[in-house]
């Protein structure tokens, strides 16, 4: 069994940030473009921040409300 780290929770400015992303770039879209923009170091600062403090992965399993 594969150990899988915890993550706190994305804060109120952080998820914020994600709607805005998600809202921006399409319900569809939205993952494939933030992970895009984490490799070319090109999203928001808070968007940015939540990849060093998660690392990549994170975003795969996590769902927005």
């Amino acid at each position: 069994m594969k150990n899988q780290r915890q993550h706190t929770p994305p804060n109120d400015e952080q998820m914020q940030a994600l709607l805005e992303w998600r809202d921006e770039h399409g319900d569809e879209n939205w993952k494939r473009k933030l992970t895009l923009a984490w490799l070319r170091a090109s999203a928001p600062a808070t968007l940015h921040a939540l990849r060093n403090s998660h690392g990549p992965s994170w975003l795969s399993t996590f769902n927005l409300p």
